[in-house]
Formats: structure tokens, C-alpha cells, sequence
């Protein structure tokens, strides 16, 4: 029966009220490694300190604190509404909206140091590009920037339908790990920011 309380409430997971500890724990680590993927060199005993008593340690650059501090936020905000939704909340599992709202809370510190050299005014956290970027690393083709609003779009119904069928317990083609990357591989194709990477990671 507390099982069963528990996956209805939070998929799982302790109520942040009554397992402060783990919700802790869990945003030093997702905030360390999620920055460290995108090339932070934070440790996670720096990650600790900057979160925890806002000390800066480590003789880092201000533009890695501040993308660790911006990740840290993002991650808090998306916590809260798992738990307790904001009253103009639709009741899908992630909206255009909300990406764009993550993806400013997450960039703008680092953003205020170390704007990205090619955005315009325009294209700072939580807009869209409007301009076209090389190919990624591993040979991925970001669209022109004019498809990328339609292409998010896309990409959040098929997240929210995912997330429905999740829910309403239907059997699904793969695995439900197997089946989120799917999703997560369509939102770095259409790579809506200069900086989206990190979107994606706190959002899913």
C-alpha cells in the first residue's frame, strides 16, 4: 500500500518534505553531472559547496559557477512542479512554455558572464534561435532555424503523449527507458537555443 502511495505521488520518489537528505543528494548529483557532460570541470565536493553554502571553491572560472548555479535552479523549479504544479499549469506533462522557462532559469547566470558570441539580442535564455549553427560533433544536422518553433512543438506533444500512455499503463513498443530517448534525440535535432542541451536534461 505505501508503494503503491508512493508511485501515485512522485513516481517513486520520497516527498521532498519527508527526504530532504535524498532531494539533496539528488540535485548535487544531477546538477554535477549534467554540467560536467556539457564540459564543466566542477567537481562534485565544489558542486556541494557552491549549492549548499554558496562558496565558490575550486579557483574555477565565474562562468562554470554560474552554469552549475543556473543548472541547480532550473532543476529546484522543475522539482517544485512535479510536486505542486503552478495554478496556470494545463495538466500536460511539459509545454513550450515551460521548456522556455527552464532554459532561462538554467542559462542566464552564465548567460550575464559569458554571452554566446553569435546570438543577437534576440536569442538570449529562453528564445529561440534565429540564425543557423554548424552540425554537431557527432554528425547531427540541426534544421533551418525557421522550422525549429514548429519542430519543438512536435517535440513536446510526443513527450506528453509518451507521458500519457505511461500513465494510463499501455503497453508500450520498448521499454520505458528505451522508449524517452526517442524524444530526447528529436529535442537536440531541432535544437530550439544556442544552448539547449541542458533544456533537455532538466526538462525529461
Amino acid at each position: 500500500m505505501a508503494l503503491a502511495e508512493l508511485n501515485d505521488r512522485l513516481g517513486g520518489l520520497p516527498n521532498p518534505r519527508e527526504a530532504q537528505e535524498i532531494w539533496d543528494d539528488i540535485w548535487h548529483e544531477e546538477a554535477h553531472h549534467s554540467t560536467a557532460l556539457e564540459g564543466n570541470t566542477l567537481v562534485l565536493r565544489e558542486v556541494r559547496a557552491l549549492l549548499d553554502q554558496g562558496r565558490a571553491v575550486g579557483a574555477k572560472a565565474l562562468r562554470e559557477y554560474n552554469e552549475v548555479r543556473g543548472y541547480a535552479t532550473a532543476a529546484q523549479w522543475v522539482y517544485g512542479q512535479a510536486l505542486e504544479p503552478d495554478a496556470w499549469h494545463d495538466g500536460n506533462l511539459i509545454t513550450i512554455n515551460e521548456v522556455r522557462r527552464v532554459h532561462h532559469a538554467a542559462m542566464t547566470p552564465v548567460w550575464d558572464v559569458a554571452p554566446h558570441p553569435d546570438a543577437t539580442d534576440r536569442e538570449g535564455p529562453g528564445n529561440f534561435r534565429e540564425h543557423d549553427i554548424m552540425p554537431f560533433s557527432e554528425g547531427m544536422m540541426p534544421p533551418p532555424w525557421p522550422l525549429v518553433p514548429e519542430q519543438v512543438g512536435q517535440w513536446v506533444t510526443e513527450v506528453c503523449v509518451l507521458g500519457k500512455r505511461i500513465e494510463a499503463g499501455d503497453e508500450l513498443e520498448h521499454p520505458c527507458p528505451r522508449s524517452w530517448p526517442g524524444c530526447t534525440t528529436a529535442s537536440s535535432a531541432s535544437t530550439p537555443s544556442l544552448t539547449a542541451t541542458v533544456v533537455r536534461d532538466v526538462s525529461l
